[in-house]
């Protein structure tokens, strides 16, 4: 009877290569493919081994492990490494990014605020890189900016300077990507922002002067990179501003209210940070200006 069902099992297996009935095969990462939209660069084997793991068996928990102690041991590469997982499985990836940013702020490795910049970065990036539509790219930045800040704001090893840090890089990379005619710079500007305020409150982070800090840190270093990033590029500053003081609003508020002191509060901070940030990069520019000039109305004795 054993022998009966053996032979039909492997009758059952012809037919179905016989007539085209697929049978699952291990799926395979190919590499040189995500070589050329990695400049060249080639993932650490085992979170390559980690990415087939997930296309094999759904199981994240493999690519969370290998992300993170890729970034711990190679943390000069840290955008490389996020953007090579997210490109190759941008579903895993996000589900795990919120689990390994919290690990590996934990972990409080050196250069701490670069790395944690260039992981923002790299997983924006991938997302411009991915995404066939605008509301991809939208999803990939709420969802890495927030989940940032948050783990950022809740942690004792990083600091406001941290914020501002992830915040001037997901801008840089968000400007960055104009390039692409389907990203709409001023929207994702506001996303950004929005992102960054929500995950800051959401961390639920000491007291009110805590999260005046957090939001002022944000707004600062979105506005001077976006101040920087414009210098070399046709958009329009104040549209800019505009958005990214919008996001912020709006997270606010969708925090915690309108009428609400703490939510004055932040909209006051949040103001003045943008303007204040704005006045000091005026004066940044025109103080050489003034000097040179200056100097030129000397004449020699």
């Amino acid at each position: 009877m054993i022998k009966y069902f053996k032979t039909l099992l492997v009758l059952s297996l012809l037919w179905m290569g016989v007539f085209g009935v697929p049978i699952a095969a291990a799926q395979k990462i190919n590499i040189e493919a995500l070589k050329v939209k990695l400049d060249g660069y080639t993932p650490p084997p085992e979170l390559l081994a980690a990415l087939e793991t997930v296309s094999n068996t759904g199981d994240v928990s493999a690519l969370r492990d290998a992300l993170l102690k890729a970034l711990l041991s190679d943390g000069a590469n840290a955008k490389l490494i996020l953007k090579s997982a997210m490109i190759a499985n941008m579903s895993a990836g996000l589900e795990v990014f919120q689990d390994v940013m919290q690990d590996f702020v934990k972990s409080a490795p050196k250069n701490l605020d670069s790395v944690l910049s260039n992981i923002v970065a790299g997983a924006i990036e991938a997302g411009v890189v991915a995404a066939d539509a605008n509301t991809e790219i939208e999803n990939v930045i709420e969802i890495v900016v927030a989940a940032s800040s948050e783990v950022i704001a809740s942690s004792d090893n990083v600091s406001a300077a941290s914020l501002e840090a992830i915040t001037s890089s997901a801008v840089m990379a968000v400007l960055e990507s104009g390039q692409n005619d389907s990203v709409d710079s001023f929207k994702l500007v506001e996303l950004v922002a929005g992102s960054a305020v929500k995950g800051a409150i959401a961390s639920g982070s000491g007291s009110s002067s805590e999260l005046n800090k957090l939001i002022k840190a944000t707004m600062v270093g979105l506005v001077n990179t976006v101040l920087t990033a414009s210098i070399s590029s046709d958009l329009d500053i104040d549209q800019l501003l505009d958005s990214a003081s919008a996001g912020a609003q709006s997270s606010i508020v969708a925090a915690l209210g309108q009428e609400n002191e703490l939510s004055a509060s932040l909209s006051e901070t949040m103001q003045a940070s943008v303007e204040s940030a704005v006045e000091t990069q005026i004066q940044t520019v025109s103080e050489p200006a003034a000097e040179e000039d200056s100097g030129e109305s000397v004449s020699p004795n």
